[in-house]
């Protein structure tokens, strides 16, 4: 009899990675613009269709834009892990917006100084002027990279990010089973 009932309850759910589970909420289910979200953006005053008034909840240009259950569960996940830190929070969803998962420290570069060069190539010098003579001074440069503190940053959001794509298999959704993190690399 046990059998028979576990028989019954075969798990029809379609198997997906992680990380494709947050492309599909964020990118495909627009699940932080979604009208059906406990947590959806605030009016800003120039949705092309207010439902409910100033300070009410913004629609999408034809209407309303409903996710699905599984999107906002993922969404409530999401926000629930980077609770402590916002930016965390929109900088993940951001990525799963684009399909690009976020970036190690490793594969961004330190800061370093870039010498700046005109339009033609040449250097650009800063020249000091001695009566009929300009002398070269100096050559002006431009930072390019992260510091060391940006970087660590990085870093964290990262392990932020690949811990929580290892806790996205437990949730319990109704069209999707998550499985493996979904990153070539890990």
């Amino acid at each position: 009899m046990v059998l028979a009932r576990q028989i019954l309850k075969a798990d029809l759910r379609q198997p997906i990675t992680a990380w494709k589970a947050l492309v599909w909420a964020y990118a495909d289910e627009c699940v932080r613009v979604a009208t059906n979200s406990d947590y959806r953006l605030p009016n800003t005053g120039y949705s092309s269709v207010d439902l409910e008034g100033v300070g009410g909840t913004g629609g999408a240009i034809n209407g309303f834009l409903e996710a699905h259950e599984d999107a906002l569960a993922i969404d409530e996940t999401v926000r629930a892990w980077f609770d402590f830190n916002g930016t965390y929070y929109h900088r993940l969803a951001i990525a799963a917006e684009k399909r690009k998962p976020l970036p190690k420290a490793g594969e961004l570069p330190p800061l370093h100084v870039v010498p700046e060069y005109r339009p033609n190539g040449a250097l650009r010098i800063e020249y000091r002027s001695q009566g009929k003579h300009a002398e070269p001074c100096y050559c002006l440069v431009t930072y390019d990279g992260y510091t060391a503190d940006e970087l660590a940053k990085v870093q964290e959001l990262y392990d932020l990010f690949v811990a929580l794509l290892d806790i996205l298999p437990g949730l319990k959704l109704r069209k999707w089973r998550v499985g493996a993190r979904g990153l070539t690399n890990t």
